[in-house]
């Protein structure tokens, strides 16, 4: 038995990914004038997150092939753009949120000469946002702190369900509501636009990644 478990051992995986809700972004770069940008998406207002600020994404479908393949559909569909107008420049990383969200990340290049004239999808995105990327070198992210509480109870079928914790003997700290370790995130205001949640972290990342290859190390 241990040698059939050893077997699938040593494997880069993230143990109950099942449980997660599957997605994944392009973080997009887009140039004009010699100015490199990111291109964030404001979301319309009746998707989830409405109002808020960020990159074309979402969750992956059968048909796609990759995680990559749904950054790029969704870029494409979100956007309004062809295929070849799309450079990919390989994975950022894997972002797992507290809320139960795994992000897969990945890096790409708009390949298009005018950004106002993209036809994108109005019924999920609002408008689009682009920021140069400069800002975010040299702007340190405002950081805060949030609590992350558990409930004892979950919803089925628009039912509060509890969980069982007094009748299967567990200690009393879960009979009630209890804290998780406490999480950062980060924040940048541009102008009157915020940028935070999904996108600051891998805004940061992305930071990140480039000040380490110029070697000015991690801030």
């Amino acid at each position: 038995m241990l040698e059939h478990l050893q077997s699938t051992l040593n494997r880069e995986t993230i143990i109950a990914r099942h449980k997660y809700f599957e997605a994944a972004v392009l973080v997009a770069f887009y140039e004009q004038a010699g100015e490199l940008y990111l291109v964030f998406e404001k979301r319309a207002r009746n998707t989830r997150q409405g109002g808020d600020l960020g990159f074309p994404g979402g969750a992956r479908e059968e048909e796609d092939d990759s995680f990559q393949e749904t950054a790029v559909r969704e870029t494409m569909e979100e956007l309004g753009l062809a295929r070849d107008e799309i450079e990919v420049l390989g994975k950022l990383g894997t972002l797992v949120t507290p809320g139960g969200t795994l992000v897969e990340a990945y890096v790409g290049r708009l390949l298009i000469s005018d950004l106002d004239a993209l036809h994108f999808d109005r019924r999920e995105v609002e408008e689009l946002v682009p920021i140069p990327f400069s800002f975010f070198m040299d702007t340190p992210p405002e950081t805060y702190t949030l609590a992350v509480e558990t409930l004892p109870y979950g919803n089925q079928d628009g039912q509060r369900v509890p969980f069982p914790a007094r009748e299967l003997g567990l200690p009393e700290m879960y009979y009630r509501p209890w804290r998780g370790r406490d999480r950062t995130v980060y924040l940048y205001r541009y102008g009157e636009r915020v940028v935070w949640g999904i996108a600051g972290e891998i805004v940061y990342e992305t930071v990140q990644r480039v000040k380490e290859a110029l070697g000015k190390g991690r801030s």
